[in-house]
């Protein structure tokens, strides 16, 4: 370096040539860029490394869960009597056979239940299983029929209640003598005070699972407790206040419901009833005449019968009979409360074989259709 370069104040870069210098620039750059160019790729290796990990703690995770499910081994010992409830989901039957200690783990029964399409055909009911099954032998004792400890009853609408008892005493084994006993103690059964002590009405039709050493007494009151508990869930009480009646006196018109008219005419047959209950009107009704005196199976109502001295004889007496003629079903009930609008006053099945029922305020009409019924029904 020389004096002028020293006197004019340039640095030893700057006293070089322009060109060398340019070129000295551009390898800065450059070096720059490959500092940079490091880094990403560095940055893009970690960034890699951290899914791949991601993926493969999560797939440690399932495999573990899977592995991990608790079950038991084999077919157990000991022996719980389990309850299916009619409606119940995979879900809760797994939960219910963890709760009575069948299996170790509802998660291990939903397991051999997704596996198993037939899974979806348990019935409900009670069974005998053993303690500690491994679920999938678990699954396979509730898909066998045979592993069910119940009788099932299904009651019909529209049964008497001294048929219902019959029909009990059958699918039970429980003698008919037992379950005409439990009648007489209402308390016992839990027989609503409306009833009058009458089991009439309040034997809800349904299908029914009874238990193992159940008696007359729990499974009477097993039925009136399904009553009851759709008296609540269909608001019957407000219902009937909405027609003018008591809920007794509701059931009372659905029972005749059952017996005088076909599902589709149940709506009008209401509305017959209680225009004639308005206007004071009796009824002269055959079938309450039949169940005051314990006749079934049959149309025919001689002129002795209308004068069977019962309150349940609507020939004799004005409005709606003392209480329900058999046990009605939710349509029946249900058209009860919703009667069709009309001002009818009389009805009639011309033709028993077709259900064909007519409907008029006319006296002379009417007769006129009883004619063409006595000529179907000779």
């Amino acid at each position: 370096m020389n004096e002028l370069d020293l006197d004019l104040g340039f640095t030893e870069e700057e006293a070089r040539p322009r060109g060398h210098r340019r070129h000295a620039s551009r390898r800065r750059r450059e070096r720059r860029k490959r500092r940079k160019g490091r880094f990403a790729a560095l940055l893009a290796v970690l960034i890699v490394f951290a899914v791949l990990g991601g993926v493969a703690w999560g797939g440690y995770a399932v495999v573990h869960a899977i592995t991990d499910t608790p079950d038991y081994k084999g077919s157990g010992s000991g022996s719980v009597l389990v309850h299916i409830e009619t409606g119940a989901s995979t879900r809760l039957i797994a939960q219910t056979l963890e709760k009575d200690g069948v299996v170790k783990s509802a998660k291990a029964f939903d397991k051999a239940a997704a596996d198993d399409p037939d899974s979806m055909n348990i019935q409900p009911g009670y069974y005998r299983m053993n303690r500690h099954m491994a679920a999938a032998l678990a699954l396979d004792r509730l898909l066998d029929p045979s592993s069910r400890v119940l009788s099932r009853v299904t009651v019909p609408e529209g049964m008497r209640a001294a048929k219902v008892l019959v029909l009990l005493a059958q699918k039970t084994h429980i003698s008919l003598k037992r379950f005409q006993g439990a009648a007489r103690h209402p308390g016992a059964i839990g027989l609503p005070a409306p009833a009058h002590g009458r089991l009439e009405g309040y034997l809800f039709p349904a299908t029914y699972d009874i238990p193992p050493k159940s008696t007359a007494t729990s499974i009477l009151s097993m039925m009136i407790e399904r009553y009851l508990q759709e008296e609540v869930a269909k608001g019957l009480p407000a219902k009937a206040k909405g027609v003018g009646l008591t809920t007794h006196q509701l059931l009372t018109v659905a029972s005749i419901l059952e017996v005088e008219a076909r599902p589709h005419d149940y709506t009008k047959v209401a509305r017959v009833i209680y225009n004639r209950v308005k206007i004071h009107k009796p009824l002269q009704l055959d079938s309450t005449v039949l169940y005051a005196q314990s006749k079934a199976g049959t149309l025919k109502v001689s002129n002795k019968d209308t004068r069977y001295p019962s309150p349940y004889n609507t020939y004799l007496h004005t409005g709606l009979p003392p209480g329900p003629i058999d046990n009605p079903g939710a349509a029946a009930i249900n058209a009860a409360a919703h009667p069709a609008p009309g001002n009818w006053t009389y009805f009639i099945t011309v033709n028993p074989k077709t259900g064909e029922t007519r409907f008029t305020d006319s006296y002379a009409q009417f007769q006129k259709w009883k004619n063409e019924f006595k000529r179907n029904n000779p």
